[in-house]
């Protein structure tokens, strides 16, 4: 027969057994571990990049170079004044060129057949402000025309990829079987250039 005593004792001893065996366990649970940073995405990496040079002034001219040439300049306005004189003077041929220094507006003499017409256009070359007829055309310019195998825009052209600049006046002369463009152009640092382009071959003189 068990004792009151004994029996307290074994009690005791199973729950000194039941603690040891909770130690062993590990004991407390472990300390949280501090979240990963997650790195950051390619787009946001690309964002914090300094770009030095998104749009150079000049197509040659790769992104990130340090500096870019001025651009060209746009198209020339005389260019456009020889054009719009044409389009309005069916079968017309311009043989001369020059700037209203008043006005800053361009006249155009134009040949349309045996006749010639002054043709007014507006400074920016755009649009035709007054039309004229003048008579007939000077027997000395149909010549050169006839043989002229170049027309004023192309001398124009032609002229300002030797000198850059803006074109001032132009004009057909010459002896009437080689007769030669003379081109004025204005360039960028204000000096006037002379460019004489043989208006049969379109060399530049």
């Amino acid at each position: 027969m068990t004792t009151p005593r004994a029996g307290a004792a074994g009690l005791v001893a199973a729950l000194l057994v039941v603690a040891a065996c909770s130690d062993a366990g590990g004991g407390d649970s472990p300390a949280t571990e501090p979240a990963t940073q997650e790195a950051p995405t390619t787009a946001e990496a690309t964002a914090s990049e300094t770009v030095t040079d998104l749009e150079p002034d000049e197509p040659s001219m790769s992104s990130g170079d340090d500096a870019s040439p001025a651009p060209f300049a746009p198209e020339d306005a005389a260019i456009g004044a020889l054009a719009a004189a044409e389009a309005v003077s069916e079968n017309g041929r311009a043989y001369e060129l020059d700037r209203d220094d008043d006005e800053g507006a361009w006249q155009v003499h134009v040949a349309v057949d045996d006749l010639e017409r002054e043709v007014e256009v507006s400074a920016d070359g755009n649009t035709v402000v007054r039309e004229e007829d003048e008579g007939p055309v000077d027997a000395d310019d149909r010549a050169r025309l006839d043989a002229a195998s170049t027309s004023a825009n192309e001398a124009a052209m032609t002229a300002l990829t030797d000198i850059q600049g803006n074109v001032e006046e132009i004009e057909l002369e010459g002896p009437e079987d080689a007769p030669v463009w003379r081109v004025e152009v204005r360039t960028t640092d204000g000096a006037n250039v002379e460019v004489r382009v043989d208006a049969v071959t379109g060399d530049i003189e």
